[in-house]
């Protein structure tokens, strides 16, 4: 009699047990599902952030290269400089290869002068790229 009546209701316990793991699942499913939405939103909040992070570094770089750029053309400028004035040295005007321990051993006294008056401009010349002021009469004539 009491296998009869647990026969009768195990239907009825059977779904029961269904039902309430079913219920329990779909509980489950929901929080999870809401964690996902948070993690989403934070998810997006990061995705933006980094993005205008991105953007700023991409300006950045930007005027790295340009700042580059104007470095390298320096550069080269200084470079075309100072093979033009090493060219003082050892090309003369119409371009012969001179010696300068040649000419200060034939014409020791020019050489002497010409070297005194270029120190003495040099000099005159870092006064006023210092903040000296002009003399009366005074030329700057400084490159």
């Amino acid at each position: 009699m009491f296998v009869s009546l647990i026969m009768k209701f195990l239907p009825y316990i059977i779904g029961a047990f269904v039902a309430f793991g079913g219920w329990h699942y779909i509980s489950n499913l929901r929080a999870d599902f809401k964690t996902s939405q948070e993690n989403n939103i934070v998810l997006n909040a990061s995705v933006e952030s980094q993005s205008l992070l991105i953007k700023k570094i991409n300006t950045e770089i930007g005027q790295i290269r340009k700042i580059n750029t104007a470095v390298d053309n320096k550069v080269n400028a200084h470079t075309k400089e100072l093979a033009a004035l090493s060219n003082k040295f050892t090309v003369s005007k119409n371009k012969q290869p001179r010696k300068f321990s040649n000419i200060s051993a034939r014409k020791p006294v020019l050489v002497e002068r010409i070297i005194n008056r270029g120190t003495v401009k040099v000099l005159r010349c870092m006064e006023l790229s210092t903040g000296a002021k002009l003399k009366e009469g005074e030329v700057n004539d400084c490159e």
